[in-house]
Protein backbone atom coordinates (compact mmCIF):
# COMPACT_ATOMS: atom_id res chain seq x y z
CA UNK A 1 0.00 0.00 0.00
CA UNK A 2 2.93 2.36 0.64
CA UNK A 3 4.83 1.66 -1.87
CA UNK A 4 4.64 4.73 -3.78
CA UNK A 5 5.51 7.13 -0.57
CA UNK A 6 8.87 8.95 -0.01
CA UNK A 7 10.81 7.30 2.86
CA UNK A 8 9.96 10.64 4.71
CA UNK A 9 6.17 10.00 4.52
CA UNK A 10 6.67 6.37 5.41
CA UNK A 11 7.88 7.52 8.63
CA UNK A 12 5.21 9.77 9.27
CA UNK A 13 3.00 6.82 9.01
CA UNK A 14 5.02 5.10 11.34
CA UNK A 15 5.13 8.06 13.72
CA UNK A 16 1.21 8.12 13.31
CA UNK A 17 1.49 4.73 14.39
CA UNK A 18 3.60 5.29 17.34
CA UNK A 19 1.49 8.14 18.83
CA UNK A 20 -1.37 6.46 18.56
CA UNK A 21 -0.08 3.25 20.18
CA UNK A 22 1.18 5.52 22.73
CA UNK A 23 -1.83 7.24 23.26
CA UNK A 24 -3.83 3.77 23.59
CA UNK A 25 -5.81 4.00 20.70
CA UNK A 26 -6.33 0.62 19.09
CA UNK A 27 -6.94 2.41 15.39
CA UNK A 28 -5.03 4.68 13.26
CA UNK A 29 -7.19 8.54 13.13
CA UNK A 30 -6.30 11.49 11.66
CA UNK A 31 -5.54 13.16 14.16
CA UNK A 32 -2.48 10.38 14.61
CA UNK A 33 -1.52 11.37 11.46
CA UNK A 34 -1.15 15.01 12.22
CA UNK A 35 0.85 14.15 15.38
CA UNK A 36 3.20 12.21 12.84
CA UNK A 37 3.70 14.95 10.52
CA UNK A 38 4.07 17.20 13.05
CA UNK A 39 6.95 15.33 14.54
CA UNK A 40 8.62 14.13 11.03
CA UNK A 41 8.01 17.41 8.70
CA UNK A 42 7.13 20.47 11.45
CA UNK A 43 8.07 22.90 8.53
CA UNK A 44 5.74 21.33 5.84
CA UNK A 45 3.09 21.67 8.19
CA UNK A 46 3.90 25.01 9.12
CA UNK A 47 4.01 26.19 5.57
CA UNK A 48 0.73 24.43 4.44
CA UNK A 49 -1.14 24.78 7.62
CA UNK A 50 0.26 26.91 9.95
CA UNK A 51 -2.39 26.72 12.81
CA UNK A 52 -2.35 23.03 13.51
CA UNK A 53 -0.06 22.12 16.44
CA UNK A 54 0.44 19.54 18.65
CA UNK A 55 -1.37 20.99 21.70
CA UNK A 56 -4.62 21.33 19.39
CA UNK A 57 -4.53 17.88 18.15
CA UNK A 58 -3.89 16.31 21.78
CA UNK A 59 -7.32 18.28 23.26
CA UNK A 60 -9.36 17.09 20.35
CA UNK A 61 -8.14 13.32 20.91
CA UNK A 62 -8.58 13.89 25.11
CA UNK A 63 -12.50 15.08 23.79
CA UNK A 64 -12.62 11.70 21.78
CA UNK A 65 -11.77 9.77 25.29
CA UNK A 66 -8.55 7.90 25.57
CA UNK A 67 -7.77 4.68 26.68
CA UNK A 68 -4.76 5.21 28.69
CA UNK A 69 -3.13 2.26 28.63
CA UNK A 70 -0.56 1.93 25.83
CA UNK A 71 -1.40 -0.49 22.99
CA UNK A 72 1.85 -2.77 21.61
CA UNK A 73 3.27 -2.02 18.27
CA UNK A 74 3.33 -5.29 17.38
CA UNK A 75 0.13 -5.60 16.90
CA UNK A 76 -1.65 -4.84 13.22
CA UNK A 77 -3.16 -1.37 14.10
CA UNK A 78 -6.11 -0.51 11.38
CA UNK A 79 -6.42 2.81 9.90
CA UNK A 80 -9.87 4.19 10.77
CA UNK A 81 -12.02 5.08 7.44
CA UNK A 82 -11.13 8.93 7.73
CA UNK A 83 -7.40 7.59 7.99
CA UNK A 84 -8.06 5.84 4.65
CA UNK A 85 -9.67 8.72 2.77
CA UNK A 86 -6.94 11.09 3.56
CA UNK A 87 -3.99 8.52 2.97
CA UNK A 88 -6.30 7.78 -0.70
CA UNK A 89 -6.71 11.31 -0.77
CA UNK A 90 -2.77 12.56 -0.98
CA UNK A 91 -2.29 9.40 -3.35
CA UNK A 92 -4.59 11.61 -6.03
CA UNK A 93 -3.64 14.78 -4.65
CA UNK A 94 -0.28 13.31 -6.14
CA UNK A 95 -2.06 11.83 -9.21
CA UNK A 96 -3.49 14.66 -10.20
CA UNK A 97 0.17 16.65 -10.51
CA UNK A 98 1.51 14.42 -12.02
CA UNK A 99 3.72 13.18 -9.37
CA UNK A 100 5.20 9.67 -8.74
CA UNK A 101 5.89 9.36 -5.19
CA UNK A 102 3.85 10.87 -2.28
CA UNK A 103 5.68 13.32 0.18
CA UNK A 104 4.30 14.46 3.53
CA UNK A 105 3.10 17.48 1.48
CA UNK A 106 0.13 15.57 0.09
CA UNK A 107 -0.35 14.00 3.30
CA UNK A 108 -0.76 17.24 4.42
CA UNK A 109 -3.12 18.83 2.15
CA UNK A 110 -5.49 15.45 2.04
CA UNK A 111 -5.70 16.04 6.17
CA UNK A 112 -6.57 19.61 5.21
CA UNK A 113 -9.41 18.37 2.65
CA UNK A 114 -10.63 15.87 4.75
CA UNK A 115 -14.10 16.85 6.57
CA UNK A 116 -13.80 14.63 9.28
CA UNK A 117 -9.86 16.08 9.82
CA UNK A 118 -9.14 17.28 13.75
CA UNK A 119 -8.47 21.06 11.88
CA UNK A 120 -10.26 21.49 8.47
CA UNK A 121 -8.67 25.04 7.05
CA UNK A 122 -11.30 27.45 8.60
CA UNK A 123 -10.98 25.86 11.98
CA UNK A 124 -9.18 28.37 14.65
CA UNK A 125 -7.36 26.54 17.49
Amino acid sequence: MFDRYTDEARRVIFLARYEASRLGSPILETEHLWLGLLRECKKVVRRLAPRVTAEAIHERLMRHGLNTQRISMTVDMPLSDEAKRALAAATAEADSRGQKHITPDYIVLALLREEQAPLSPGESV
